[in-house]
C-alpha cells in the first residue's frame, strides 16, 4: 500500500492498476503484505494470524454462491497459491493433472498444503492489529 500511496502523490494520477497484485493477496487493501513485500529491516510487522490458503477457502466459497469458470478458478489458486507450490511442486502437479476440477478437490488442496505444517503468512504493519487481523475469515 505504501507504493500505492508514493505512486499517487509522485504522479498526481488518481487511480493504480493493481490487479496482478491482487490475484497474488486479495487482502492488500486490508493492509496486509504477502512476505516478498516486507523488509527484513523493517520495525512493527506481525503475523496478521492470516495466509493465502484462507483466502482461498473464502474464495472457493464465493465461487460456490456465485460461479465462475474453472479456468477461472484454477488461475486464481495458482496467483494464491504460488508460493506454497514453489516448497511443495508434488501438490501443484496434482492440481495441473485435475482435467476436471471440483470444489472438493481444491478443499481438499488446501487441507494437503495445511498438512505439510508449512505457513506463509501475511503480515501488518502493527499499528493495523486492531482491526484488520481481527476481521480475517471465518
Amino acid at each position: 500500500m505504501e507504493d500505492v500511496h508514493d505512486c499517487l502523490e509522485e504522479t498526481g494520477v488518481e487511480g493504480v492498476l493493481s490487479a496482478e497484485t491482487l490475484l497474488e493477496n486479495p487482502a492488500l487493501f486490508a493492509g496486509f503484505r504477502t512476505p516478498e513485500w516486507v523488509a527484513e529491516s523493517e520495525v512493527g510487522i506481525i503475523d496478521g494470524r492470516l495466509d493465502q490458503a484462507d483466502l482461498l477457502v473464502e474464495y472457493l466459497k464465493l465461487c460456490e454462491n456465485y460461479p465462475v469458470p474453472w479456468r477461472m478458478i484454477r488461475s486464481h489458486v495458482h496467483k494464491l497459491l504460488g508460493d506454497w507450490f514453489s516448497l511443495h511442486p508434488y501438490i501443484r502437479e496434482d492440481l495441473n493433472k485435475q482435467s476436471r476440477l471440483t470444489f472438493e478437490f481444491l478443499y481438499e488442496l488446501v487441507d494437503r498444503l495445511r498438512d505439510t505444517g508449512t505457513r506463509i503468512p501475511l503480515y501488518l504493519n502493527d499499528t493495523q492489529t486492531g482491526v484488520a487481523a481481527n476481521s480475517s475469515t471465518s
